[in-house]
């Protein structure tokens, strides 16, 4: 993503501010005067599971600090020598995976630089390619109703039970996949967590083993549960979302075990596809059908 802020007075910004001992720093003194850290930047916004780089000019061969301000307080992140031609490069690592106001800079014997804000946000990042066979090791097969080259492998982050983002994969239906990824974006904007995301070749192929992971997963070539003809899911058109938190319950039969806690669905915890959470009202809206009397995890197109 770009940085926001990258106008001249940004990128040739400079400090050199002398040290004055542990309490702070002194305006510059003359002596002072060559020793100055400039950044590229003050000011960036970013996917929270990447790291910027921020670039400058310090002086050549310094012991430099990549500090951040934790708790009030400024503390070493990285320690680097600025190289021979005074031209430094270093990435900001800290609060990865957490959303954020972070504040750093760099520092050097009688130098320090501007002050560098580091908004770290949670965005959905998609990244789509056709789907390979070695995607779908597991879950496709000869004689499935669709083949995988009409499948595609989605990457996307996702907000994690933990207060963490994560990033996940899914396989879909390309004829569907503008509209859940549309409807996964409600659900990051709006904190819905998701326990994991993987294929479910990651599980054998098998469904039991996926749900009781509680993976989210789409695509998996198999007949429906209970039944003998294909299901959705094995033309990719299917998600299931949170098996534990939205259990498949039917005639007594709770699956995956777990979700007995969850089958009260009038005590709504988080995870939860109900009527009322933002990701079910956003897969309804762009004509998904929810299986909201019995299996609660399930959306199809």
């Amino acid at each position: 993503m770009p940085f926001l802020s990258r106008g001249p007075a940004a990128i040739a910004l400079a400090v050199g501010l002398a040290l004055s001992g542990p309490s702070g720093f002194a305006p510059e003194s003359a002596s002072a005067a060559a020793a100055r850290i400039t950044v590229s930047t003050t000011s960036i916004a970013q996917d929270t599971l990447r790291d910027p780089v921020v670039t400058g000019r310090a002086p050549a061969g310094a012991a430099a600090t990549l500090q951040v301000r934790v708790r009030g307080a400024w503390a070493a992140h990285q320690r680097f020598t600025v190289p021979a031609s005074g031209a430094y490069r270093v990435a900001l690592r800290y609060g990865r995976a957490s959303v954020g106001t972070y504040a750093f800079r760099v520092v050097a014997p009688g130098a320090v630089s501007p002050t560098i804000t580091l908004r770290r946000t949670a965005v959905l990042a998609a990244a789509s390619r056709p789907t390979t066979r070695a995607d779908v090791a597991k879950t496709w097969r000869a004689g499935c109703p669709v083949h995988y080259s009409r499948l595609r492998t989605v990457s996307m982050n996702h907000w994690g039970f933990d207060g963490r983002i994560h990033r996940g994969t899914i396989v879909l239906a390309a004829s569907v996949e503008k509209s859940a990824l549309q409807a996964f974006t409600v659900g990051i904007s709006s904190r819905f967590p998701i326990a994991r995301m993987r294929e479910v070749s990651a599980y054998g192929g098998s469904d039991t083993a996926s749900m009781a992971a509680n993976n989210t997963s789409a695509f998996n070539c198999r007949r429906i549960t209970n039944g003998t003809r294909w299901s959705n899911h094995s033309y990719g058109r299917a998600i299931d979302i949170n098996p534990v938190q939205n259990p498949y319950v039917y005639r007594g039969t709770v699956s995956p075990a777990a979700g007995r806690a969850y089958t009260d669905r009038r005590k709504v915890r988080p995870g939860m596809m109900v009527a009322s959470a933002p990701l079910t009202k956003a897969f309804v809206a762009r004509g998904w059908r929810w299986l909201s009397t019995y299996d609660y995890q399930h959306v199809e197109k």
